[in-house]
Order: structure tokens, then sequence, then C-alpha cells
């Protein structure tokens, strides 16, 4: 084993067997008292201890083979990055004056051993588990690191914190260099004090002292900012105090935090290419690169050429880490619309992936494979390549493969029984509506409109693109102006109008009384707004009376959706355009209880609330897809949107601009606005 290579040589032996070891064990030291009796979670701390044997036939001695002690030892890292597999190994025991058996054992002096069991032994199970309580030397000072992982151990059992930060304080008093000790200490201390300006000021006090005492180094400053993100939740500090450590020398979480911190977009990018080189596998590889693709896709000052080349590198770096975040999906989702907007034949490479009969399911999953029939339904040579993946997503959801990001970084979509229902539905609804499209370019009407049809009551996340169609199919007749109608009263934008009049002529010079027969239809047809109730981080509750007399948003995201989350800095924007107007907002949390902005409350500095509900406001709006956004007004819901789609943002101002009066004025003063 390499480790071992790491050895401490002391020649201290403790010989220690647990109670219930082998009816043959025995100890040699009874007086050596374990620190802490763990039951569960045992680990050993020491040089060195024995294993000893004594068989019931002396004559063992000589014939058959050695027993053998079975150890697996855990191997440490900072306690806020523990990784590694724990490592076994062999050891054979040694015939002692053929009384017993004796295996010295040396622990690393960098792992904990967390079992062991003997081999060759007659009678006994060699999967039978021997569990060790902490150890540490009598009389001999303990090895570096050896009370934090005491200390370390303790916390995972519950112990108070008075007597982990005791044990910690051995530690940092013991080995000040144990910057790990001190990153779990000052956390631990912050909190016990309820994270006041007081012990903030006595964590920093002690931080100068230690800087005094070891003096500058990358990992102390380091160890500093790690204690600023996890411990005190202050990313921006975090990001201050290791400003002049390269990128290249940063620990994944400081060079993630400085990723997120940094407001240069050339960067940002620069961070991210040393993480994928230097950290590949690191699990923040694939959220950094998550949160890059997003933030590119989703901001339009970025050309889409950029975007492009970006998630082109994404494709084909090919690391596990971005396979199990999701963001590969994304970033093939955009290539495939990116290069089908100049030229459908460059999509063929992946459509050529997605044929094959063992795809690659966690790339090209069940949205990304109804994007591509979507796109390609729009062409009558492809039409046909429309049609057959279209059918192989609705294989995968017949077969219940619903798992579209279960084990992603990236949800897209609640993970719940309910949510999972509604999304099979809108997925097969979004199949059957690239199908009837890419029958309808192929010439046959009948089976066109009968796919559509079919979509059009299951497929609500696309709703407004099959009422087009079919408004489209049915041409200029009464069926066709009832399509139209229903459209421009889910979506009365001039977008939608201009698609209509270019589709349907006829229609499209009537515009403005297709728009106030749609306003009619919206009015009669809005559904009521749910009981709503929520809560605050500060305890308030709000309910559906905040919203009285306003326009109301409310917008669905999770912590666990990295695109719903992209949106703030957005919907901020949008909050003070138009909140003079008339306009509140309202950010529910669907899954972490505000979690999330109770760790990292930087991450959430908007003026707008974030909740988290108290109802089943979640169920009731029927939200399923992240993120997700609903217009109420006087106690009607006016829009809903549910998953992201290019123009997220640019669709619900529509919305907004449709119920706000005068939207277009210009306000002179802040005063008129009512700021």
């Amino acid at each position: 084993m390499t480790a071992l290579r790491h050895l401490r040589t002391s020649l201290l032996t403790i010989l220690f067997v647990t109670a219930a070891g082998l009816s043959g064990c025995i100890s040699l030291d009874l007086e050596e008292p374990p620190v802490i009796d763990y039951v569960e979670k045992p680990v050993v701390i020491s040089d060195t201890f024995s294993i000893v044997y004594r068989p019931a036939d002396t004559t063992a001695f000589s014939r058959g083979p050695k027993p053998q002690a079975v150890l697996t030892f855990k191997f440490w890292e900072p306690q806020f990055f523990e990784s590694g597999e724990p490592e076994t190994t062999r050891i054979s025991l040694e015939n002692y004056e053929n009384r017993y058996w004796l295996g010295r054992i040396i622990v690393p002096k960098d792992a904990v051993m967390i079992s062991y069991y003997l081999t060759n032994v007659p009678g006994e199970n060699p999967l039978k588990t021997r569990n060790y309580p902490v150890l540490n030397p009598k009389g001999v000072i303990p090895v570096k690191m050896s009370y934090y992982r005491i200390a370390t151990a303790m916390q995972r059992s519950s112990a108070p914190a008075d007597s982990v930060l005791d044990m910690l304080k051995k530690e940092i008093t013991l080995y000040p260099g144990t910057y790990d000790a001190h990153i779990l200490y000052w956390s631990l201390y912050y909190e016990k004090h309820g994270r006041t300006t007081k012990a903030l000021a006595q964590i920093e006090d002690e931080m100068t002292a230690l800087r005094h005492e070891v003096g500058d180094n990358t990992d102390l400053l380091q160890a500093y900012a790690l204690t600023y993100i996890h411990g005190i939740g202050d990313r921006r500090k975090a990001y201050d105090v290791t400003k002049d450590i390269p990128d290249a020398y940063l620990h994944p979480i400081n060079l993630y935090n400085r990723f997120l911190i940094e407001p240069n977009q050339d960067d940002k990018e620069m961070s991210w290419l040393t993480m994928t080189e230097e950290y590949p596998g690191n699990m923040l590889t694939g959220k950094m690169t998550l949160s890059l693709l997003l933030s590119y896709m989703t901001n339009p000052e970025i050309k889409s050429e950029r975007t492009a080349i970006l998630a082109e590198s994404i494709f084909n770096k090919r690391l596990s880490s971005l396979r199990s975040s999701g963001v590969v999906s994304y970033a093939v989702r955009y290539l495939f619309d990116y290069y089908g907007s100049i030229n459908i034949e460059k999509t063929m490479p992946y459509v050529q992936d997605v044929l094959r009969i063992d795809y690659e399911r966690d790339i090209y999953d069940n949205i990304t494979l109804l994007q591509f029939a979507d796109d390609l339904s729009a062409s009558a040579e492809y039409s046909g390549i429309s049609i057959d993946i279209a059918n192989k997503a609705l294989q995968s959801l017949e077969k219940d493969d619903i798992s579209l990001s279960a084990e992603s970084v990236e949800k897209e979509f609640l993970q719940t029984a309910e949510s999972k229902r509604l999304v099979t539905a809108d997925l097969k609804g979004r199949a059957y509506y690239a199908i009837g499209k890419a029958y309808l370019q192929t010439g046959d009407t009948q089976n066109g409109l009968s796919y559509l049809l079919k979509a059009e009551p299951l497929c609500y996340s696309r709703k407004a693109d099959v009422l087009l169609a079919l408004a489209r199919a049915y041409g200029n007749t009464p069926r066709a102006s009832e399509y139209a109608t229903q459209l421009l009263a889910l979506e009365p934008t001039d977008a939608r109008l201009s698609q209509i009049s270019r589709a349907l002529p006829k229609l499209g010079k009537g515009g403005s009384i297709l728009l106030s027969e749609a306003a009619k239809v919206r009015s009669r047809e809005s559904k009521p707004v749910p009981a709503l109730k929520v809560q605050a981080l500060n305890g308030q509750i709000l309910t559906e009376e905040a919203l009285r007399g306003k326009i109301g948003i409310i917008y669905f995201w999770s912590p666990n959706s990295f695109i719903s989350r992209t949106f703030f800095s957005n919907l901020q924007l949008l909050y003070s355009k138009y909140r003079g107007r008339g306009v509140e907002l309202i950010s529910i949390d669907t899954e972490g209880k505000l979690n999330d902005l109770r760790e990292n409350p930087g991450d959430y500095s908007y003026t707008y609330p974030f909740v988290t509900p108290v109802s089943d406001v979640v169920k009731d709006f029927g939200i399923s897809y992240l993120p997700s956004v609903a217009v109420v007004y006087n106690g009607r819901i006016y829009y809903q949107n549910s998953a992201y789609t290019p123009g997220f943002i640019e669709l619900l101002e529509a919305q907004i601009r449709t119920l706000v009066p005068n939207a277009n004025a210009k306000v002179a003063t802040d005063g008129k606005t009512g700021k």
C-alpha cells in the first residue's frame, strides 16, 4: 500500500483486543483505556498495536497456513473535503515461542484503522469484522492530527460542541500548523456563539495571532478562506484573502469561490480551465462548468459563437464530473440549436449518436431527444428522423424511464412522484407534437393533426407552440381562429401575433380583433390563485393577501437546480423596473427550506423576498419543472411558464407589460414610481 511509506517508525506498542474478540484472543495491556468508546463509527489513532491469537490446538504452530490479519484503513483528507476509498492490507501473524500468534500493526500517521478480521482461523467467519474504539498512547504526545481526528469522530457522534472544541484546542495548541483543525475550531466556535460580531472579532484576532506565529504562507491563507466560506458564510472575504494566490495553487473550493465572485468573464474562464486541468474528477468541476455554461446561455450580451465554443469544449472533454453534473446535456442541446440555425446538416453528428441502440443516455436524456425531434420536425428532409427520435423518447417514457436527472447534480424537475407524473405526461405530449409537425411536413395532414390533437391536452410546457401548430394545420378556418385566439390568450405578445400573421395572413390582418378576443378568453379562463402561505427566513408569513391589488410574480426555484438560480439577477432587474408600477415578486424555494440561503446569505442579496412553502403551494400550482413562474392579478393566474426556454425572462416581461398600465410610459422620477 502506497501510503505505508509514510508509516511512523516508533517502537511503542499498544496491545489491544475488543471485548467481543475471538475466544482465543487476549490483551497484553488491559490498563490502556480507550479515550472514547464508539460503537458505530470506531477509529484507531496510535503508532502501533498488536493482534494476539492463541489457538486451542498448540500443534497448529507446526502445520497449516499462518493466520492473517486483514486490516482496513481510511486515509484522511481535510475535514471538509474527505475523499478516497478505504484501503485494505494483509499481515501474517508470527509464531511467538509456540505460545500464540502475534501481529504487530503499524497505523499510518495519515490514516485511521476502521476494522480488521483474521483468516486461516478454524471455526471463524472471515467476514466477521472487529471494530476498534479510539485510542491514544499513554504518556506519549499524540501524533499530529490525532486530536483532530478524535474531534471529527466526536462531531459525527453528536458529542457536545464544548467537548469537540476542547479536543480541537488540544490539537492546535500542540500543532499550530494543523490548519484543518483551525478551520473546524473557528467554524464551530462561530456557530456556538450565535454567529455574532463579537465571535467573529475573536476569530479574526486569533487568525492574526496565528499569522504572526507561523508566518505568511499559502496554506494558512487558504485555511482562512475556507473558514470564511464554510464556517462564516462570507464568500467575498474568502475571495479577498486569496486574491494574490494563482489559480493553479488554490484548493478546489477556493478556486470555485474565486470563480463565483470574479466579475470578469475572461478570468472566470481561466479559473474554469484550471479547475478542469487540476481537478478533473472533482464534483466542483461539474458545478463550475454548469454555472459557466448557463450564465453564457442566459446572458444576451454574450455572443452565441462564444457560447458555442464553450459548449463544444465541454462536450469534447467527456469528463465524468461533467457528465454527472448534467452540463454535457445542456451543452449538446445548445450546440444542436446553434448549428441547426446555421445549417441543419451540421447537427447530423449528434443525430448519429442518438440513433445508436447503445446511445449515451446520461448525455442524450429524454428532454434532449425531444429537443432534437422538435428542431428536425421543421424540415421535410429530416422529418423521418424526427419521428424516429421522438418514438425513441416515447419508448423510454413507456418503460417509466423518467430518471432524467435523478443522479445528476442538476435537477430539471422536482424529485417527487407527482412531478414525475406531470413531467412524463408533458414529455409524451412533446413527442406527439414533434411527430405531428413532422407528418405535416411530409404532407400527411391526417396523421399530423391526429398527433397534434393528442399533444394538446398533455404538453403544458410547450402549450403555445402546440396551439400555433394546430392553427397552421387548420388553415384559414374557424378552428384555426379558435387556436390562434387561445395562443394569444396564453402569450399575448407581438412575436406570437407576428407568427400568426405569417402563417395565416387572413387571420393576421385582424390582429387587433384577435387580441381583443384573446383578452376576453384570458380573463374568462384564467384560474383562481390557490391558497398561498409561505415563510421568509426571518419567520414572517406571507399569504395571497400580500399580492392583493398587485401584479404578482411567483418564481419557483430549487437549490438543486442551477438553471433556476441563474435568473435571480434577471428577476432583480425586472423587479426594480416594475416595482413602482404595482408589481411584487416572491421567490419560492421548492425543495431546500432556505438552508442554502441560511448558509450562504451573500449569494441571495436581492431585494425581493425568498420564502419556503408552508401550504401545498407547489402542488397547488402544478409545479414540476425548474424553473417555473406564475403571474397573478386580482386573485387569478394570468400566466404560467414551466421549464427553461430561450427568452424565459423576455417572455415573462412581455406578460407583465400586458397587465401594467402605461408600461411603456417614461417614468420621470423615483417618486412617481413609488420607489
